[in-house]
């Protein structure tokens, strides 16, 4: 056992430098398993807690054992949970005075229901006990890393799932499913073409959305504008359009939608409106609201009354009313500016 160890590099006893061989991480389910109960028997045990399930804590002084035991766990549908206690900075303890210290890795593990954590009696019945099992993962955030080109890939698997980085399980087609999204007139023409292309064998898809309350930013075209006049020619894509007799709410809501389209058609009527219907902005954005000419600001167009400013007489004679006339004044309402008004 001592030459195997020395051939993989494992013979070192320092503590933090110790690792698990690529041979044992990169192996079939049961060696990570079997492999990972020794790892939690010598290093680890199960912590309890009311009203909870069961929790299993190790901890190592070495970061590429600790590294190694989240690898172990993760690949059996676990969950791992890791903090650093840094050596630096931290008082040595009473006993002597330690010079060789190490950060200490301390991990709690969460693995899922069937899979026993322990070999060990005392651990694996105290884990039983307290009862174990339950792991939850969840997107905490998404950020863009960048832009590249993608290439999609088939599986042969049934259900086309795969596993990717961080043991995270995807898939690239939608097969055996039907599929709705709702709200479509908030997305994008590329984030369209991208829900569209993800149609797999056996499946369906629905596209909801009212044109009319599109609320992407800045003028920005909706994804469900452009499809219609894109895929209106191939079979097997329908377009269906509902109108006010299709509300099943109140029976005022299909009036309001009536009289809504009344409106809307009439203002795309009126010259200069670009035939798009009052309130909306190319893409289906809400106009822009018309800057106001502020008072005492000269307005562009000649022949207009325009308001411009002037000094005040306090601020002509270089000198001005004392503080508590000023707010006298202030509090009357009073402005210290006077204002010149242009006739035509």
């Amino acid at each position: 056992m001592t030459a195997v160890a020395r051939e993989l590099g494992a013979s070192e006893t320092n503590p933090g430098a110790r690792f698990v061989p690529d041979d044992y991480l990169y192996n079939t389910a049961d060696v990570r398993l079997a492999l990972l109960q020794g790892l939690l028997d010598s290093g680890g045990g199960p912590v309890a807690q009311n009203g909870r399930t069961c929790r299993i804590r190790y901890g190592t002084a070495s970061g590429h054992l600790a590294s190694a035991v989240r690898f172990l766990v993760r690949s059996l549908g676990g969950v791992v949970d890791e903090r650093t206690h840094r050596a630096r900075g931290r008082p040595p303890g009473r006993a002597r005075e330690a010079f060789h210290r190490q950060d200490a890795h301390v991990l709690d593990l969460r693995l899922p229901e069937g899979i026993a954590p322990f070999r060990l009696g005392r651990k694996r019945d105290g884990y039983r006990a307290a009862g174990g099992g339950r792991p939850r993962r969840f997107v905490d955030s998404v950020e863009p890393a960048g832009s590249e080109e993608c290439v999609c890939i088939q599986v042969a698997a049934q259900d086309s799932l795969y596993v990717t980085e961080d043991f995270l399980l995807t898939h690239n087609t939608l097969n055996d499913s039907f599929i709705i999204l709702d709200e479509a007139q908030n997305t994008s023409p590329e984030q369209m073409k991208m829900f569209l292309t993800r149609l797999g064998f056996g499946s369906k898809i629905v596209v909801t959305g009212d044109v009319t309350q599109v609320d992407l930013p800045g003028g920005q075209t909706s994804g469900l504008r452009t499809i219609e006049n894109i895929l209106s020619d191939i079979d097997d894509i329908a377009f269906v359009r509902l109108s006010s007799e299709d509300v099943v709410r109140h029976r005022l809501v299909g009036r309001i939608v009536d009289a809504y389209g009344r409106y809307d058609a009439a203002q795309a009527g009126r010259p200069g409106n670009g035939g798009r219907p009052a309130g909306r902005a190319p893409g289906g954005a809400p106009p822009r609201p018309r800057a106001t000419p502020e008072r005492g600001a000269a307005t562009p167009n000649s022949g207009q009354t325009g308001v411009v400013r002037r000094p005040s007489r306090w601020a002509r004679r270089g000198a001005g009313p004392s503080a508590r006339t000023s707010r006298r004044r202030r509090a009357a309402g009073w402005s210290s500016r006077s204002a010149l008004t242009i006739p035509k």
